[in-house]
């Protein structure tokens, strides 16, 4: 069974861990991916890794701490795929991982800042080109 079979959207975080694993699935699973994270060769890695298994895959090299780049990634992976079924969120950061004592201000805000604001900017821009999509291809 294709769980996912003609389902399209974009695997934030893709890289490693969860997030590859993640899109691996979801291509055997029948979706179409647009692999997101900020190292290029890991990402073309992961795509061909995808289409040598019979997967469709696509990258895009973008820093989810950056506002600019959350949109650029949304504009674009809608671009690739003609319309958006879902985004998983998985970029995060742990930050400096030290007593609170020899912590800086700069390094809450860094880490808030990747794992909370620019998740939500993230759903923000991708349930917008899900509601485009929606009324599009409905």
């Amino acid at each position: 069974m294709s769980l996912l079979k003609d389902k399209k959207g974009m695997i934030v975080g893709a890289t490693s861990g969860i997030g590859r694993a993640a899109a691996t699935l979801f291509a055997k699973e029948g979706a179409e991916v647009v692999v997101i994270g900020r190292r290029a060769e890991l990402l073309e890695s992961l795509v061909s890794e995808i289409k040598e298994a019979g997967g469709k895959a696509h990258y895009i090299v973008a820093d989810i701490a950056k506002s600019d780049d959350i949109k650029r990634m949304t504009d674009e992976a809608q671009t690739l795929l003609g319309r958006l079924d879902f985004a998983f969120n998985n970029a995060g950061t742990i930050g400096n991982f030290a007593p609170i004592f020899d912590q800086s201000e700069a390094d809450w805000d860094h880490t808030i800042g990747t794992n909370l604001k620019a998740v939500w900017l993230s759903i923000k821009e991708q349930a917008t080109a899900m509601r485009i999509s929606w009324r599009r291809y409905r």
